[in-house]
């Protein structure tokens, strides 16, 4: 699915469990780093980032702010198999994650129930997991 570059105009956005909204000024797409980067370093307003838009809490916007959607930042952009370490760009699926891995015979020794969640999500709000 191609998202667009931007959606202007304020925008109704919500958490997952639909319990908290906000309006915010507009949300981004951006497709590269260099993007992202001008995005940050530019803007006046504050700023949220959005990826797998699994999180809850009304901490996940600002109203009134800018949402940066990073869904194509997805990228694998590394891999030292040596060393069993990837790299990777926010808004990458950890499903994608592990399909990239066990084609290498590898696989994520703990990590949370499901894996639609975007790795850079993961990292900010759930960094848990099980280990059974």
């Amino acid at each position: 699915m191609t998202l667009p570059s931007i959606l202007l105009a304020p925008t109704q956005v919500t958490d997952f469990s639909r319990f908290y909204q906000a309006t915010v000024d507009r949300i981004e797409y951006p497709r590269t780093i260099t993007e992202l980067h001008q995005l940050v370093t530019t803007s006046k307003k504050p700023i949220a980032l959005a990826g797998g838009k699994y999180s809850m809490g009304g901490q996940v916007w600002c109203q009134d702010g800018l949402v940066i959607d990073t869904a194509q930042l997805n990228a694998i952009t590394a891999f030292d198999p040596e060393k069993k370490v990837v790299t990777v760009q926010a808004g990458i699926r950890w499903r994608d994650v592990q399909e990239f891995l066990l084609r290498h015979g590898l696989a994520v020794q703990v990590m949370q129930s499901y894996n639609d969640f975007s790795v850079g999500g993961f990292l900010a709000v759930n960094v848990h997991g099980r280990d059974p």
